[in-house]
């Protein structure tokens, strides 16, 4: 069975896009998409498709916004994969989503334009694209059933880099190019590839949380939990998470020559959000 059959089998039966609650792409409100967001999201689709066909061969890493996060130094706040069955076949992002109000989450594969139809306060892409060789490799292990085996469905979006009992979004990208990274066959587990993370000195980012904050996320979002965090550290309001920032520090440090593109597009004007505290989004802005 060539890779483009196999591929479309194994999402095909294991990708939830078609049943999960909510559809991948969207914000957990009902409340329908707006004409200039919707506008907004294909200028932004458009403009990374002429990256990837410009700069990428067969897969790239993408970030977006979501929540604003600059109080935390960040910009992006979820990260997936753009990738392709060979030069001419349609990107596609495959990346895990949190099923809203759900402590679990699915892996989607879907176009470009869907993976920036979320409401983003900012209608932001960041595009890295790794040497040849990784591209070949990212492709291999999204095809080769490896990022299905790599999906922990128990979501928790303050996961700790070493956490076995629950992933995060950018957790799970992140063991994904481990496993793309490692000698072929030699990462098939979650055990394996935070080993090979570890050998490669890999570090999360600390960010910082009230006792209010903590409390407040705590007992109001079924996908945030702090038990996978060191006691210590989460007492001290400490909490370490993979941020796009993370995987992009570790891409940087693996792949000398790295390409790094960032993309932006005026959105439509919308009043200030209230949002619950901005540390819910720093690992995926589906909340």
């Amino acid at each position: 069975m060539s890779r483009a059959s196999f591929l479309a089998l194994l999402l095909g039966a294991l990708v939830a896009a078609a049943t999960a609650p909510v559809r991948a792409g969207t914000a957990c409100s009902e409340r329908p998409l707006s004409p200039d967001a919707f506008q907004a999201a294909d200028r932004l689709a458009n403009d990374l498709l002429r990256v990837l066909d410009s700069d990428a061969r067969e897969a790239a890493v993408l970030g977006r916004a979501g929540s604003d996060l600059s109080r935390h130094g960040l910009r992006f706040s979820h990260a997936g994969l753009a990738v392709r069955e060979h030069p001419g076949a349609p990107w596609r992002v495959v990346h895990l989503l949190n099923h809203c109000g759900r402590a679990t989450g699915a892996l989607y594969r879907e176009g470009l334009i869907n993976f920036f139809l979320d409401d983003p306060f900012e209608y932001a892409a960041l595009v890295l694209v790794p040497g040849e060789a990784l591209q070949r490799r990212l492709a291999d292990v999204v095809a080769d059933g490896t990022a299905v085996a790599l999906l922990e469905p128990r979501y928790d979006m303050l996961a700790h880099p070493e956490s076995l009992s629950a992933q995060n979004s950018n957790q799970w990208l992140l063991e994904l190019i481990a496993a793309a990274e490692a000698p072929p066959g030699s990462v098939r587990t979650r055990a394996a590839a935070q080993r090979w993370l570890r050998g490669q000195r890999f570090e999360g980012d600390v960010v910082r949380l009230s006792t209010l904050e903590r409390l407040g996320t705590r007992m109001f979002r079924a996908n945030v939990a702090f038990d996978s965090q060191p006691v210590a550290e989460r007492v001290a309001g400490r909490i370490t998470v993979v941020t796009v920032r993370a995987v992009e520090r570790h891409l940087a440090a693996s792949q000398p020559g790295l390409v790094r593109r960032v993309l932006s597009v005026r959105g439509p004007a919308q009043a200030p959000r209230s949002r619950p505290p901005a540390l819910t989004a720093v690992a995926d802005d589906r909340s």
